[in-house]
């Protein structure tokens, strides 16, 4: 389902439970220095209801320019989903340490009871950073093999003149190391977004023989498309680097079309997989890094955010079943 803006979901009644005769096991959304992360919770159903809100947090964020946004975010989020949850709960994360990260959310999810049928979950993966949302969804379905899951995410109006500037490192994602062969060449495939930096520090990295360099299309927002092709014109020039498109704006088009794409490559390949666009593509990613194990998911931890100016408004809200 997609609306055009946060005030037609609110017209069309806002977010519902999943099943229609019990309130939702889980809502989790994380909260960030971007005011859209709090939009979606503005757009839940009058009536709606959740044994346990999960509020991930990087706490590194507390410690940089974004504090005070954070700070609001977080009480915002906690004045929305308070009166509407049993339990709420904030789970204290790093975008930097992914020990800390994954021990964090390892803890808030042991406590989901796998034992109710079907465990029902709606995410709000709006602002997450792709690794934690990737090991969101990696420990929940551990945790409950049977769970049901609605994705839900807002695209921004506008992005500012720059998201991140330079890059820390590059790290695989925790539980998708995936198997690399060394007698195997290897293709790395990015779906790329607005940050042609992190592209080419993950073609150094990795040295693959062959790069796919992704860009979504259809896009959430028409206008991106072409920014994202402008922000990749010197990658795309590199005799190494072949393109392809992918749809940005649907987790289900956008997982058939990534295992069209590797189906070719799995049998005589290593496969690498950068999400670094939308996050409804990052979780078909994740869709298919789920079902070959042997695909070793990567991430590169940029240098810096732009805190004061990383997106501007709400636009067009996606809400999806993910399983």
């Amino acid at each position: 389902m997609v609306y055009s803006a946060i005030e037609d979901l609110i017209e069309q009644g806002g977010i519902r439970p999943i099943l229609a005769d019990r309130r939702d096991d889980v809502f989790l959304v994380s909260a960030s220095f971007e005011p859209r992360c709090v939009a979606l919770t503005s757009g839940l159903a009058v009536d709606y209801r959740a044994a346990r809100s999960l509020v991930y947090v990087n706490d590194d964020f507390l410690a940089t320019p974004a504090a005070e946004a954070m700070k609001g975010a977080l009480a915002s989020l906690r004045a929305s989903l308070e009166p509407k949850s049993d339990r709420f709960q904030i789970i204290a994360g790093s975008w930097e340490k992914v020990d800390v990260q994954v021990a964090a959310i390892g803890s808030a999810f042991a406590e989901i009871n796998p034992d109710k049928t079907p465990v029902t979950v709606t995410i709000d993966c709006t602002t997450f950073n792709r690794e934690a949302l990737i090991v969101c969804l990696a420990m929940l379905y551990s945790q409950c093999p049977n769970a049901r899951v609605r994705a839900a995410y807002v695209s921004p109006k506008l992005h500012g003149t720059w998201l991140s500037r330079g890059y820390r490192k590059v790290r695989s994602i925790v539980g998708f190391s995936g198997v690399q062969q060394a007698s195997r060449p290897t293709v790395l495939i990015v779906l790329s977004g607005f940050e042609g930096d992190r592209t080419v520090k993950l073609i150094e990295e990795y040295e693959p023989s062959q790069v796919m360099l992704g860009f979504g299309d259809p896009p959430t927002i028409p206008s991106f498309l072409e920014r994202n092709l402008t922000e990749h014109k010197l990658v795309l020039s590199r005799t190494d680097v072949k393109d392809f498109r992918f749809p940005a704006d649907s987790i289900s088009d956008c997982t058939v079309a990534l295992e069209g794409l590797i189906q070719p490559l799995l049998q005589s390949s290593n496969v690498v997989i950068a999400p670094m666009c939308t996050k409804l593509s990052t979780l078909a990613v994740f869709n298919v890094a789920e079902r070959h194990r042997e695909i070793q998911l990567a991430y590169c931890l940029p240098g810096e955010y732009n805190y004061s100016d990383y997106s501007t408004g709400t636009s067009r809200i996606f809400v999806e079943d993910l399983r």
